[in-house]
Parts: C-alpha cells; structure tokens; sequence
C-alpha cells in the first residue's frame, strides 16, 4: 500500500497511476518509510534525517512534511516522546491498511496529550479511509478547535465533506486552508475538483492552473485537468496534459485514453 498518496478526493473519471522519484537506491517513499520506521522505534534524530531528505527530493511531500514538523515538536518538548511514538505506530498501522490498530495508537496519543491536535487529524485520516466520513469530521473539527490554522485539517475535512457529497461545504474548507497557506498545492487541486463535479469546468481549470503554478510537477492535477478539458470538448488541451503527466512518469487510467480518443478521433 503506498503511504506517499494524498489525502485528496478521487478524480471524477478516473485515478492517475503515479510514479516513483528516485534518490540514489531509493525513492522518496522508501526514505520516507524509513523515517516512519526510525520514529515508531523512538530513534527521533534518525528519523529527522529521513524526512528531510525526502523534503529535498520533493518539497510537496505532505506526508514527510507534517511528519517532520512532529518530530519537531518531540525535540522541542512540545508534545511528548511517547505520545509522538504512539502517534507514528498508529500512522504506520493505517498505511499498512490495519485500522483498528492504527486508531488503537493514535487513541494512546490523545489519552497521554488531549490538547495534540495532529492526534486529531490522524484518527479523522484514518476514520475517512474507512468511509466513516461523519466521524472523520468530528475528528477534524476538533484539531481545528485546538488549532485554528491547522490547514492540513481543513484541507482533510473538506474532503469528506465533498465524499459526502456536500460539495460547496466542502471549497469553503478548501478555501480556508488556502487563505492561512496560499500555496497550499492541494487544497487548489481539491477545490478544482470540486467545482468540476459540480459542472463548473472553467473554475476547475482556474484552481488547476493555480496548483500548477506552484508546483509544475504535479502529474494529478494534470491528469483532473485533462479530465476537465476532456468535458469541455477541448480535446487538444487535454492531450496535451496527457503528455505532460505521462512525460512525468506517471500513467493514464486506459479507460480515460480510450474516451478520449474516441472524443478527438486521435490515438495519441
């Protein structure tokens, strides 16, 4: 199971098939994973070293991100040692895809430390996975009641909200995170989204343009921005960010390729 995916809502066709960056031997989720695996075993200096050299290969790595901001916070005494080593088991166990042991960890991190709101995030992480979308929420909105700009919180709540089906509530979340943090890649390509679903394919175009221009390498957005453009009739455009997401070394759902060469009457 890959643990370097995104927290973010599905594509409204189709999913792209992301690819690996290479760092030497390893790619930024094996040195992620190894990061993960210092900090479950309380190694908290080794496991620094490890996110951040992920962060060098690839700035946007969220995962890596928050959880070098986490061992941050062990070293600063911010949070306690054994509530963050609870925490990363409980992270770990989820990626694994073992949810009632990944809540069991996270549940020891919020028993020692109530007022630790990425504790918060995780659990709504992992209930949101489970499709427990009601749930997840309740958990976000109880990190953003410790944290009020905890943006990885409302970009995540906004996500249920849209897999509920509750769409405007939903940018209004994405919103919000992208006032506290205007590069704030994701929350651009979800609010996209969201306005795609909802037929608003100009303002999606809009909020993938902005992804993009913060980070250029980002193959999924140019993937849901190709989707858009495919429901537009602009056949070009789309085959153009085709290319450009395939020239990133990441793959197109076939079932997306096929439509979109029946649509434009062109195999590639």
């Amino acid at each position: 199971m890959k643990v370097l995916g995104r927290i973010a809502v599905s594509a409204l066709m189709v999913l792209s098939l992301t690819g690996r960056i290479s760092y030497g031997q390893n790619t930024v989720e094996d040195i992620y994973n190894k990061g993960m695996e210092y900090a479950t075993e309380g190694k908290i200096h080794e496991a620094k070293e490890e996110f951040e050299k992920a962060l060098n290969l690839d700035s946007f790595c969220l995962p890596a991100e928050e959880s070098l901001q986490r061992v941050k916070d062990i070293l600063s005494r911010k949070v306690k040692r054994q509530t963050g080593i609870y925490l990363f088991r409980g992270v770990v166990y989820r990626n694994s895809g073992d949810f009632v042991n990944g809540i069991g960890e996270i549940n020891k991190a919020i028993d020692i430390e109530p007022g630790y709101a990425p504790a918060y995030n995780e659990r709504g992480e992992t209930y949101a996975l489970q499709g427990r979308y009601d749930r997840a929420i309740s958990d976000y909105t109880k990190a953003l009641k410790i944290d009020a700009r905890y943006t990885t919180a409302f970009n995540n709540r906004g996500v249920s909200y849209y897999n509920k089906g509750r769409h405007d509530r939903a940018i209004l979340d994405y919103t919000k995170a992208i006032a506290i943090n205007p590069r704030y890649v994701l929350a651009y390509s979800n609010r996209g989204q969201a306005y795609a679903v909802k037929g608003e394919y100009d303002h999606a175009i809009s909020e993938y343009d902005k992804a993009l221009k913060i980070n250029p390498k980002d193959a999924v957005t140019y993937t849901n921005r190709a989707i858009s453009y495919y429901l537009k009739k602009e056949y070009e455009k789309a085959w153009e960010d085709v290319h450009k997401t395939q020239n990133l070394g990441n793959q197109v759902h076939p079932e997306f390729l096929k439509a979109l060469r029946e649509a434009s009457g062109r195999q590639k």
